[in-house]
């Protein structure tokens, strides 16, 4: 505790792994849109500090000398993005969804003379962010990888990220690190299969960061939900 407070914790970022420098990921304007073309990756290359530019499954990263080169980087970044999987759907349309979906509320038959009392809720999407944003580091080599996450099934990730990257599981080392805060978030591995990802495609080591912005737009969510109720009491109170 007196370490977290006084800024001396180490967390995933404070990490010094030989080589893995800032990276951060382009992602699409809807969920699950794909790249279909970058018109400017030469001249985002070339811009000061930026090692790397690359094409990954959840958009382009960007690998740079600081983080600020690598937010400079995606902001300037031209990518034709293709259709995600939920073009067009909102708040609305999905809760109509759900609506639609509710099975008739049975419950027992009130006696005589008793009072009822129902309400309907709705639970709406919202963004399961910990203080920390996703983030990790990954070093993937020929025949071997090394990720650091702060994940909470690491074992499940490891056998994830060799199938990802067709290695044996022993071959993938996965390193727990301390996590600033996670309600329930870090149970999922998505940061350290996409380290993995782009570590592979560029061959050096990346130390990946999300945005805030990212947990929010394309990080998990609580999911929308409909719950309805009824009281029935009897008597004059």
């Amino acid at each position: 505790a007196h370490a977290a407070v006084t800024g001396t914790k180490t967390f995933t970022m404070d990490m010094q792994i030989p080589n893995a420098l800032p990276t951060m990921v382009c992602r699409p304007p809807t969920i699950k849109g794909t790249v279909v073309s970058v018109a400017n990756s030469s001249a985002v290359a070339a811009m000061p500090g930026v090692t790397d530019v690359a094409v990954v499954s959840t958009g382009v990263a960007v690998r740079a000398q600081t983080f600020g080169q690598c937010i400079d980087a995606v902001r300037a970044l031209n990518v034709t993005w293709g259709p995600g999987s939920e073009d067009g759907r909102d708040d609305a349309s999905i809760l109509a969804e759900l609506k639609h979906a509710e099975v008739p509320l049975v419950v027992p038959k009130a006696h005589k003379g008793a009072h009822t009392i129902d309400a309907e809720f709705t639970y709406y999407f919202r963004s399961n962010s910990p203080l920390e944003t996703n983030c990790a580091i990954a070093d993937v080599r020929a025949s071997s990888a090394e990720v650091w996450s702060p994940l909470k099934s690491p074992i499940v990730a490891q056998g994830k990220i060799a199938d990802l990257l067709n290695l044996p599981v022993q071959a993938v080392t996965v390193h727990v690190t301390p996590g600033g805060g996670s309600f329930g978030r870090h149970l999922f591995w998505d940061a350290a299969l996409e380290a993995a990802e782009i570590s592979k495609a560029m061959g050096k080591p990346v130390k990946l960061m999300w945005h805030r912005t990212d947990d929010f737009r394309y990080g998990r969510t609580h999911p929308m939900a409909t719950s309805r109720i009824r009281a029935t009491w009897a008597g004059k109170n």
